[in-house]
């Protein structure tokens, strides 16, 4: 298991732990696990320890069993889309160097084959290293009437509140100045990238 396939010129552990579980396993529970492993790597489910568990219990195995199956078989379909080889390529070195029986092979090909597109554009957009944006604003003008030292003051100010994609809230207090700023840098921004939208190179590349 040692030659170099689409794995890669090593194969990964978790790999290489799943194989001898195959040959216990019904094809029944193999293709149970493949689906909810496709599942995942769209996006579509995440599995935590409860549903493991559950899992388990449904198969009539131990979570640690499920635990190796389930994340070989993930490496397995991962590097499969990842690879972008052939089908060849992949049934070759599935049947004849990793020694996979018949029932896994042709299963990580029809996946490859049915989800290949899916599958590449949710590992590209999960696989980003993102930070959080933000994702809604609210403000509203507080007026101070008076203080300790003063009877009257009227002074205005700018009470805003920021919400952000991790679902934090922050929440901060401005000048009427710093808020004539913060207008003026936004309206600058959109100029600028409303003059940027006018080149002609970009009106080339929108076209292709």
């Amino acid at each position: 298991m040692d030659s170099v396939t689409f794995l890669g010129p090593r194969v990964p552990q978790e790999i290489r732990k799943v194989y001898p579980l195959l040959s216990v396993w019904k094809e029944k529970e193999l293709d149970g696990v493949l689906s909810r492993v496709v599942a995942t790597l769209k996006g579509d489910e995440e599995m935590n320890q409860d549903d493991f568990e559950i899992f388990a219990g449904e198969l009539g195995v131990s979570i640690e069993q499920l635990a190796t199956v389930f994340t070989g078989l993930f490496y397995l379909v991962r590097s499969a889309v990842r690879s972008k080889v052939k089908d060849e390529i992949i049934q070759k070195d599935l049947s004849e160097d990793l020694k996979f029986p018949p029932f896994i092979v042709g299963r990580i090909l029809t996946i490859v084959r049915k989800f290949q597109k899916d599958l590449e554009a949710s590992l590209l957009t999960n696989g980003r290293i993102r930070n959080a944006h933000l994702e809604e604003m609210k403000w509203r003008v507080d007026v101070c009437v008076s203080s300790n030292s003063q009877a009257r003051i009227l002074q205005p100010s700018i009470l805003m509140e920021m919400y952000s994609s991790d679902g934090k809230r922050q929440q901060f207090e401005v000048s009427v100045e710093k808020f004539q700023d913060l207008r003026y840098q936004v309206a600058r921004v959109l100029k600028n990238m409303d003059d940027l939208e006018k080149q002609p190179i970009l009106k080339i590349i929108d076209k292709k």
